[in-house]
């Protein structure tokens, strides 16, 4: 699988996500957003994102907004 299919796969794989906004410049890029669609995420897929970024934290330190805190993936 390459990154970016596990990337939309991911994301898809949210709970809080119902859509993911794709905008593909060719048509084998439409094709590889298409498999992604049916990338599966298991167990440890998810262990191995959450010790790169804890749920409940943004990937990127002072980028979130404490107004804002961030929500959706939960540990």
């Amino acid at each position: 699988m390459d990154l970016a299919s596990f990337a939309l796969g991911w994301v898809l794989a949210n709970p809080a996500i119902t859509s993911v906004i794709a905008g593909p410049r060719t048509y084998e890029q439409w094709d590889a957003y298409l498999a992604s669609a049916l990338t599966q995420i298991d167990s440890d897929d998810e262990a191995a994102v959450d010790e790169l970024v804890s749920p409940g934290h943004p990937s990127t330190p002072g980028y979130n907004d404490p107004a804002y805190p961030v929500e959706g993936r939960l540990a």
